[in-house]
C-alpha cells in the first residue's frame, strides 16, 4: 500500500513520549509492505525521539516486513540489500529466484549508499557476510527448490564454505563451537540437510549407514548430481560428523532398533 506523509499514522502514542503507538502497530500488522516506506517517511521527525528510547527501536526492530521473495520477517532478523550482499547471494541463486532481502521503495542506487536508509541500522537490519547470512543464504535456495533443486551444486558449495569458517573459527577459545551450534540450529529448523530424496533434518539423519531404514535417513555417499570431487566429499563427511554431529550407524543394536520401529508402525 502507498501512503503519503499526510495519511501515515502517529509513530508514538499520544501524550507518551516512549511507547509506539497502538495505530502504528496496526498499521505495521496490516501493511508489511510498507512499513520501511512509512518508517522511512516519519524517521526525519522522529529519528532524534527514537534514538533517545533504544527501547522504541528494539520494538520497531520486530516489526516484521515484507521480502523481495513475498514472505515477511522481523526487521532485525533481515539483511540490507547492499549490492556487496547481492552479489555475494546471486553466486548461489539462480535467474528468477528470489532472495530473503527486505522490500525497499525506492531502492538502493547501485552505488549501495544508504541514504534516508541509513535508519534501518539502528533498527537491527544486517549488513554483515557472516554465518548467519550463509545460513540464510542456503534458506533462500531451499525456499526456491521445495519441489526439486536445480543445479545442487551450490549447495555442496555452501557446505563446504560452512565448514570453511567452522575451521576459521578454531582460535584456542573453542569460537567454533559457537558456530557449529548455530549451523545446527539453522539445519534444523530449517531442515536444511539436503539428501538424494530432498531436504531433511539433521535430527532425522545419520552420515553412513544402511540403506532402507525407517525413522532416518542415510546423507553419504553424496548424490552423484553434486559433483563433488573426492576430496569435497571428505570435507562434506567432515562437516558432517564435525558439525552436524550426524553418526555413523554400523552397530547391529542400532539397526534392531530400527526394527522394532518399524514393526511397530
Amino acid at each position: 500500500m502507498a501512503a503519503s506523509a499526510d495519511s501515515d499514522p502517529p509513530l508514538f502514542e499520544p501524550g507518551a513520549r516512549s511507547k509506539i503507538s497502538r495505530y502504528a502497530m496496526t498499521y505495521a500488522k496490516r501493511h508489511p509492505g510498507d512499513v520501511l516506506s512509512y518508517l522511512r517517511r516519519v524517521w526525519p521527525e522522529q529519528g532524534e525521539r527514537l534514538v533517545e528510547n533504544p527501547t522504541c527501536l528494539r520494538f520497531l526492530g520486530g516489526f516484521k516486513v515484507l521480502l523481495e521473495n513475498g514472505e515477511t520477517l522481523k526487521i532485525h532478523k533481515t539483511w540490507i540489500p547492499l549490492p556487496e550482499l547481492r552479489r555475494f547471494r546471486g553466486r548461489y541463486l539462480l535467474p528468477g529466484e528470489k532472495a530473503s532481502f527486505p522490500c525497499l521503495d525506492p531502492p538502493l542506487p547501485e552505488n549501495g549508499v544508504l541514504g534516508d536508509w541509513e535508519f534501518l541500522l539502528q533498527l537491527g537490519c544486517q549488513t554483515a557476510p557472516d554465518i548467519y547470512f550463509w545460513v540464510s543464504t542456503l534458506s533462500d535456495i531451499k525456499f526456491n527448490s521445495q519441489d526439486k533443486i536445480t543445479s545442487p551444486q551450490r549447495v555442496k558449495d555452501l557446505y563446504l564454505l560452512l565448514y570453511e569458517i567452522y575451521l576459521q573459527a578454531m582460535d584456542g577459545n573453542e569460537g567454533e563451537k559457537k558456530i557449529a551450534s548455530y549451523i545446527r540450529y539453522g539445519f534444523t529448523r530449517g531442515s536444511l540437510l539436503l539428501q538424494s530424496q530432498g531436504w531433511g533434518n539433521p535430527d532425522l539423519s545419520f552420515r553412513y549407514g544402511p540403506e532402507g531404514m525407517y525413522s532416518k535417513k542415510s546423507s553419504m555417499p553424496l548424490p552423484a548430481g553434486w559433483n563433488a570431487t573426492p576430496s569435497e566429499s571428505n570435507l562434506i563427511a567432515r562437516f558432517y560428523k564435525e558439525v552436524l554431529l550426524l553418526e555413523d550407524v554400523t552397530k547391529y543394536s542400532i539397526i534392531l532398533e530400527e526394527l522394532k520401529l518399524y514393526r511397530t508402525k
